[in-house]
């Protein structure tokens, strides 16, 4: 009776093991996909929120020497 369980037991592990061992694999491998996917869209809009923000800056501070520049000149001549 132990050897038949056993025998039964072995051939469920052979039969149903790799199954779910493949399930996992593919499950891992689909939630890391989507994790780097998520990343890479998170990390593409933030460089491109931060260049859009620097270019603002950059445009704001050049607009601002120029009037001082301009008030300057101006004072100076």
């Amino acid at each position: 009776f132990l050897f038949s369980y056993f025998q039964i037991s072995h051939l469920f592990c052979h039969l149903f093991l790799p199954y779910h061992v493949s399930y996992l694999v593919s499950s891992l491998h689909s939630f890391f996909s989507y994790l780097v996917s998520s990343l890479h869209s998170f990390f593409s809009y933030l460089v491109s929120s931060l260049h859009s923000f620097l270019s603002y800056l950059v445009s704001y501070l050049v607009s601002i020497l120029h009037i001082f520049h301009s008030r300057l000149l101006w004072h100076l001549g």
